[in-house]
């Protein structure tokens, strides 16, 4: 059983809470692709969504180029579908 004066010490300081930056711009990007992706199958216009994301200060340039080619390949996809149609 513990004694009250090992509850009343003080603690050590707790350790330095790290964020990934680089994991936080990933789970950004993620979540933008499906954004652009669900409005692009409900037929929407998905370029001022991609404007809006490609301001986005916490996206690296990376991310940015990666956002460009899914917005392509979403714009792709919707032209030939609606070729299909």
């Amino acid at each position: 059983m513990r004694s009250i004066k090992s509850l009343l010490t003080s603690k050590p300081a707790a350790a330095h809470t790290v964020i990934d930056v680089r994991q936080t711009g990933q789970r950004i990007l993620t979540e933008y692709i499906l954004n652009m992706a669900v409005s692009a199958l409900a037929r929407a216009d998905i370029t001022p969504l991609y404007e809006h994301y490609m301001d986005d200060a916490r996206l690296s340039d990376e991310d940015r180029d990666e956002l460009a080619r899914a917005y392509l390949l979403l714009q792709m996809t919707a032209t030939q579908a609606a070729d299909g149609v």
